[in-house]
């Protein structure tokens, strides 16, 4: 299997390295070549200078952008070189309309599609421990596992296409509850006039299920102390939120 990945910021940095080791990855593609020449002086593999000369090498193409556009217009750049056989898959986190718009779209020229965004972190995909939730038909999914596996401890097939989306949608929900709820917590114990340190080590040492080290909490209790509550990070995880609701038409939009 010949693998291309497009896009190497610090997720796809590290799937791209993680396919190479695997001895899966055929080239790379970045909108700043610097990154993609620097991967191809460890690894051996082509620096492609286009997304269509990496579809025209690559028999699946993994996409790690920013944004829906992003998405849209590296799929758009590869289409003259995509061809019957090949597969996308869009580890990128965007909106469920998007991927199944993608994949209808592909889908008239014969390329299959499969929106699996990830969970993890940086780390997860240095390590190759991310976890993917895929959307797309299953026997896509059995093909193109292997390219997958080489970047993740789990792939989970959710459903047909956007249910990946949907499921990170949750997930990002979920973060965004508890990014909140322990960020005003340690901003009431700032106001209150406590020792942070001390705080953090009681809480800490008390509440283990809650998931969050010492170590975490304290770089949170920095960002508190110094920024208040308009945390950028923050307000971007609540904007994607609201914006995953109303393209959905949830009926519950509890955090307006």
């Amino acid at each position: 299997m010949q693998v291309g990945v497009i896009g190497l910021g610090a997720m796809g940095g590290g799937m791209a390295a993680n396919l190479a080791q695997a001895g899966l990855l055929r080239a790379v593609w970045n909108r700043s070549r610097d990154k993609a020449e620097a991967l191809a002086a460890e690894y051996s593999m082509t620096v492609a200078a286009d997304p269509a000369e990496l579809a025209a090498v690559c028999e699946v193409v993994i996409t790690c952008v920013s944004r829906d556009a992003d998405v849209e217009a590296v799929i758009e750049a590869m289409q003259p070189q995509l061809a019957v056989g090949k597969t996308i898959i869009d580890t990128s986190t965007v909106s469920v309309q998007t991927a199944q718009g993608l994949a209808a779209r592909l889908a008239e020229i014969g390329v299959d599609f499969i929106d699996a965004p990830v969970s993890g972190g940086a780390e997860g995909a240095r390590s190759g421990q991310l976890v993917v939730m895929a959307g797309g038909e299953e026997a896509v999914l059995a093909r193109v596992r292997p390219a997958l596996a080489a970047i993740s401890k789990s792939v989970t097939l959710m459903g047909p296409v956007g249910s990946g989306q949907a499921a990170k949608a949750v997930n990002q929900i979920m973060a965004a509850g508890i990014n909140q709820a322990v960020t005003e917590a340690l901003a009431f114990g700032e106001a209150s006039g406590l020792d942070m340190d001390k705080v953090i080590d009681v809480i800490g040492g008390g509440l283990p299920a809650t998931g969050f080290s010492t170590t975490a909490d304290r770089r949170w209790c920095a960002t508190v102390t110094s920024q208040g509550l308009n945390w950028p990070c923050i307000t971007r995880i609540w904007v994607f939120a609201d914006r995953c609701s109303t393209s959905m038409e949830w009926p519950c939009q509890w955090w307006k």
